[in-house]
């Protein structure tokens, strides 16, 4: 499978590459739509947490080798980056890409961890406690939008607060909250776009929302949604 290959390939290279895995489909609407496996369809939601750990093994793998690779070492570039006074991820890529010759996966490895410098823990535990207790259940629905999302590009910040967690580019495109134990609500930026039965119109924070309770409900139509707001941030 191409998620397979991609760390395969990670592997054997010491981490040339950073990026987010590639994967050619969403989660089966539920186990009738897997083939009637219910097995199946728990294998898929449990993908994204194997993921997640091979990736830190690969994280590992580049911070390890970026010296050899790059000429510097991880706390070196972290130098460079705050002489840079750049805030901006794309800024800081280019600066590292442009005028010290790094290639675009170890650039965005570099800026990935000088801008999460501290706050990996917190934002881990910020969204634990989000899904702890009566909410664990709904703990594979976020992970998977999460997924999804982050494939739209490097350029994807995921930003957890105490009751959310944010999706933003340059600015926020979405908000994922555990309103109950039973559904996420997702709010979407999607500004003069018409509301329907399903995409709700909303105030506040974000122009619509839409109720997730099921891994059938993290659809084509949803992820469309999502890619708008994204291209739209």
């Amino acid at each position: 499978m191409v998620v397979a290959s991609h760390l395969e390939e990670l592997s054997r290279s010491g981490g040339v590459e950073w990026c987010w895995p590639e994967c050619d489909a969403h989660p089966p609407r539920d186990h009738r739509a897997a083939g009637g496996s219910l097995v199946q369809f728990v294998q898929w939601t449990s993908l994204i947490r194997v993921v997640n750990f091979l990736m830190d093994a690969a994280t590992q793998s580049m911070i390890d080798n970026l010296k050899k690779n790059t000429g510097r070492s991880l706390e070196a570039w972290f130098t460079v980056l705050e002489a840079a006074g750049l805030e901006k991820h794309t800024e800081l890529m280019n600066v590292l890409k442009r005028d010290y010759g790094v290639t675009h996966g170890f650039a965005n490895g570099i800026v990935l961890q000088y801008r999460n410098r501290g706050t990996a823990q917190d934002d881990s535990s910020l969204v634990d406690g989000q899904y702890a207790g009566p909410k664990a259940d709904l703990r594979p629905l976020y992970d998977s939008l999460v997924a999804s999302v982050s494939q739209f590009g490097d350029d994807v910040e995921i930003a957890p607060k105490k009751t959310s967690v944010s999706l933003r580019r340059s600015k926020q495109f979405a908000l994922i909250e555990a309103a109950s134990a039973k559904r996420l609500q997702l709010g979407i930026n999607l500004k003069g776009t018409p509301p329907t039965d399903r995409l709700l119109e909303a105030g506040g924070m974000c122009t619509h929302k839409v109720s997730v309770s099921s891994a059938a409900e993290i659809d084509d139509e949803l992820i469309g949604w999502l890619r708008d707001a994204y291209e739209r941030a």
